[in-house]
């Protein structure tokens, strides 16, 4: 974990010495929720928004809820523009019925 925001720190001041600052994040609504054996699931529609030199990006992708104890408590995993294959690697009690949208890249907008 410890290595994790190392990384993570590195990658905003890299950013921010770019001209790079996040400057937005909106949650759709969830998804229609799918129950397995111990879990709730569901997808939550996201957008990342960067203001960058001379305008913005603007990223949709999806998170992952996921819920043990019957909705009382969430978990969320940002995809990170992986496919549902990669995905399943990393938490393989994932439900087959989640279907996440196509990988879009960033929409530059110009100021």
């Amino acid at each position: 974990a410890k290595k994790m925001a190392s990384t993570l720190e590195k990658m905003v001041n890299d950013m921010k010495s770019q001209g790079a600052v996040f400057s937005g994040i909106k949650f759709g609504q969830p998804f229609e929720f799918v129950r397995t054996e111990d879990e709730l699931q569901c997808l939550i529609p996201q957008t990342l928004e960067m203001k960058v030199p001379n305008g913005k990006l603007v990223t949709v992708s999806a998170l992952i809820a996921v819920s043990k104890d019957e909705g009382e408590n969430w978990y969320f995993i940002d995809t990170g523009g992986r496919d549902m294959i990669a995905v399943k690697q990393i938490v393989p009690t994932l439900s087959n019925e989640l279907v996440l949208p196509p990988k879009q890249g960033p929409i530059f907008y110009r100021d």
